[in-house]
Parts: structure tokens; C-alpha cells; sequence
């Protein structure tokens, strides 16, 4: 227990460079797509994602730190965001372009303020805004996926729900995460980062999933993912 307790970044680190391995092979070897666009996103956020991860878990494991210069990871971690973005507006305007659930809006308002809170701890205005705008775009657009299903599906629309529950996890996960990261800079095990970055992991395995499960025609009046 004491060593995973003194490692448990560097083991947390490689739990999540090997879940997005797995990943990244589920997605790259899926065959058939709705469209090239699709297929385009869905591989870079995984390909993005896996490599910003795996210079941060492989840094941390050989030195035995976190990178001091981690420019590389934030425009991976950057890029995979809007990939994701880009994956879910792709996917929304396939099932038909429907107006914006008002109730959509509460998460990507609560990330403003976040972001707010951010800056003003890191210092750091240009990342966290991008980072917020893409992660913003993605609650917005998953959030309103979901939350328009039942009534939609009255019009023959049927949505891509369990991505959309998955990209929505994964962005409520990342800001619990970079929130505790703030509040609790501990390196112990008792520290909710990092169960709250395997939990992410978990989000991201969904994510995985539901793209496997996209079926090559549209959405509309198509299987729901």
C-alpha cells in the first residue's frame, strides 16, 4: 500500500496512457463512418489525446516529477479538445439542426467562471480561455444532444445520446480535476484528483465506445449511438 501510495501519480499517469492505448486501437480499427469528417475527429482526439498523455506519464515516470515546461501536453491536451468539439457539432448537425436547449447552457456557464477562477490562480489567460471555449462547445452541444432526445425522437430524430453522456462526463470530470488541483496540492492517495482522473479515464473508454457504435448512416431516423 505505501508504494502506491509514494506513486500513485506515476501509476495514475500510466493507467491513462494504457486506456488511451486501448482507446485509440478500438477507434483507428473501426471500419465503417458516417462520414470522412467524422472518422477525421474521432481519430484525432484519441491520436492527440494518447500522445500529449504519454510524454506527461513517460517525463513523470522517468524523473519522478511533472514536466516544468509543458507546453507540448497543453497543445495536445488543447488540440484533442477541439477535436472533440468539432466531433460533437459534426454529429448535432447530422440528427438535424435544432435549436440550442436553454437548459444546455448551465455548464458551459458555470466553466466561464471557472476559467475565471483559473487565470486569476495560474496566471495563465490565453490556455484556459481556449480551453474553456472548446470545453464550453462540447457541454453546450452534448448537453443539448441530451437533453432534446426524448422530444425529438417524436420527430423521428434520434440522437447520439451515449456519446453525448460521455463527452458531457468527461468535461465535468476534467474541471472537478483541475478544480481539486487548486484547492489540494497533495501528492497522497487520499487526494480526489486522482480518483476523479480515473473516473475520466472511465469517460473516455465511453467515449471510445459510443464512437464504435456509430452506425455509417445518418442519424437522423438512423441507430442511436
Amino acid at each position: 500500500m505505501s508504494f502506491i501510495s509514494s506513486n500513485i501519480e506515476q501509476i495514475v499517469n500510466i493507467l491513462g496512457s494504457v486506456v488511451l492505448i486501448v482507446c485509440a486501437v478500438l477507434v483507428f480499427m473501426k471500419r465503417d463512418w458516417q462520414n470522412n469528417d467524422i472518422r477525421l475527429f474521432a481519430r484525432g482526439f484519441f491520436g492527440v489525446a494518447l500522445l500529449g498523455d504519454t510524454y506527461w506519464a513517460l517525463y513523470t515516470l522517468v524523473f519522478g516529477v511533472n514536466p516544468q515546461y509543458f507546453y507540448g501536453a497543453e497543445l495536445a491536451w488543447l488540440a484533442e479538445e477541439i477535436f472533440l468539439l468539432l466531433l460533437v457539432i459534426e454529429l448535432y448537425s447530422k440528427e438535424g439542426l435544432e435549436a440550442i436547449h436553454p437548459g444546455a447552457w448551465v455548464i458551459p456557464a458555470i466553466i466561464a467562471l471557472l476559467t475565471g477562477w483559473f487565470i486569476i490562480e495560474s496566471g495563465d489567460p490565453v490556455f484556459n480561455v481556449l480551453m474553456g471555449f472548446a470545453m464550453a462547445g462540447i457541454a453546450l452541444f452534448a448537453c443539448s444532444g441530451l437533453f432534446r432526445a426524448k422530444k425529438d425522437a417524436q420527430k423521428g430524430i434520434k440522437r447520439h445520446t451515449r456519446l453525448y453522456f460521455a463527452a458531457t462526463a468527461f468535461v465535468v470530470l476534467e474541471y472537478a480535476m483541475w478544480s481539486v488541483s487548486i484547492v489540494n496540492r497533495s501528492s497522497d492517495i487520499t487526494n480526489p484528483y486522482y480518483l476523479l482522473s480515473i473516473l475520466m479515464y472511465v469517460s473516455l473508454l465511453l467515449i471510445a465506445s459510443a464512437v464504435r457504435k456509430l452506425d455509417v448512416t445518418p442519424a437522423l431516423g438512423g441507430d442511436d449511438a
